[in-house]
């Protein structure tokens, strides 16, 4: 959330959200989770879509859903061998 701008979002709280949610998902060891806040953090300034705006350019959109779609392959199992 940026500091100007944020039409009601309030800085500071997506860390206090992002905590509760993974005290909540370490007690549910069986959902993995995808630290996007991390991803993202480094390079807010350059992929936000304008100042005072919590959302993203197309480009670091792609760039998440790929960081996603990473997580997601991980965590599933290897594809069986197709015996051809």
């Amino acid at each position: 959330v940026p500091e100007e701008g944020a039409n009601g979002r309030i800085p500071g709280d997506s860390r206090i959200y992002n905590q509760v949610a993974h005290e909540v998902m370490q007690k549910l060891p069986k959902i993995q989770t995808d630290d996007l806040f991390a991803f993202v953090k480094p390079n807010q300034n350059q992929w936000k879509s304008s100042k005072g705006n919590v959302h993203f350019t197309k480009d670091a959109n792609l760039k998440l859903a790929g960081k996603v779609a990473e997580a997601i392959k991980a965590a599933l199992p290897p594809a069986p061998e197709s015996g051809r």
